[in-house]
């Protein structure tokens, strides 16, 4: 899927927005984010500060890549 650019709003923001457009969802429809990560946590980690930081985890059935600014989301095998 073509990365989404975090652009001024918060990586979680950026996170649930992605799956939502995704899932043709509302991004209040979606699982809790802290069911899969802590979000002041990730929040902390891409706080502006240029760092060379990945950050993988699942959610929602798909598998979100953090880093440089982007945020990439790809479907789990079998979930969609």
């Amino acid at each position: 899927m073509t990365p989404s650019l975090i652009q001024n709003k918060p990586p979680v923001n950026a996170v649930t927005e992605a799956v939502a457009e995704a899932t043709d969802s509302n991004p209040l429809e979606l699982p809790p984010l802290y069911d899969a990560i802590d979000p002041d946590a990730l929040n902390t980690l891409f706080n502006g500060s240029e760092t060379n930081i990945q950050v993988l985890f699942q959610y929602a059935g798909f598998e979100i890549v953090v880093q440089d600014g982007e945020v990439e989301i790809e479907p789990l095998q079998g979930e969609f």
